[in-house]
């Protein structure tokens, strides 16, 4: 048992090794690490210690992004990746993550994906965000441009657990990359910052655990400002203000 405890721990600093080279520049760095990783999870056995789960909690948005990239090579290493890291941790992903397919006008694809993700690993959710919003800076405008897909599809799932500094982060992001050399990542980025405001602006008013939204346009029992609202909206309000804000830098 200790030799087995020890040849895990060795297991997964090999895997801690190779996962940063996911986002090599280099074509044949990726695909070789991609590919040595899978070899390295064939190699894992029962019982599942929690290193070796947080370590391959944290190589689903790397592969379910480098997959997106376009290169068939790499996809293709990144597939079978991520069918050994789910065959060993029995997760049930969405069978579209297994997919090539690019997400292109796929946002319920998308975003089926991301639900699957934070319902399952809801303690994991911030480094999802985290590592999509890294990938957004990658010097490849493709991987760019699905980061973004993924991040507005993930921040909605977020609604119940974010926080004011990530939404901030969130906010600057979508702004640098609204201005990006490639056209297509700055559409992207308008469609999300629109995606995101829509689907807050709507949440927002809805308390953890209530089965309705309150609409403050339509509902004349609810004043907008916070101090008039209930206990349980009142620790909502500053998604509001920080929406708010938003909103307003987006007119200018």
């Amino acid at each position: 048992r200790d030799r087995k405890l020890m040849d895990s721990a060795v297991y997964v600093e090999m895997l801690q090794i190779l996962l940063p080279h996911f986002s090599d520049s280099r074509e044949d760095v990726r695909s070789s690490c991609i590919n040595l990783y899978g070899k390295v999870v064939q190699k894992l056995r029962a019982p599942r210690t929690q290193a070796m789960e947080e370590q391959l909690v944290s190589t689903l948005v790397p592969l379910l992004l480098t997959m997106q990239e376009g290169n068939a090579k790499v996809s293709q290493k990144c597939v079978k990746t991520l069918l050994r890291c789910s065959y060993f941790m029995a997760w049930e992903l969405p069978k579209r993550a297994y997919s090539r397919k690019p997400w292109d006008n796929q946002q319920q694809t998308v975003a089926k994906i991301c639900k699957c993700l934070v319902n399952t690993h809801q303690d994991s959710a911030f480094i999802f965000l985290s590592q999509s919003l890294e990938y957004a800076k990658n010097s490849r405008a493709s991987l760019r441009k699905c980061s973004v897909m993924f991040i507005g599809s993930l921040v909605p799932c977020m609604e119940s657990i974010m926080t004011e500094d990530r939404l901030n982060e969130v906010k600057a992001a979508l702004e640098n990359l609204r201005h990006d050399p490639e056209a297509s990542v700055c559409i992207y980025a308008a469609q999300v910052q629109d995606h995101i405001l829509a689907s807050c602006w709507q949440n927002s008013w809805l308390p953890h655990g209530d089965s309705w939204v309150c609409y403050p346009a339509t509902t004349h029992h609810w004043s907008s400002s916070c101090e008039n609202l209930p206990t349980s909206h009142q620790r909502r309000s500053w998604i509001m203000q920080a929406l708010g804000s938003w909103k307003m830098s987006l007119k200018q």
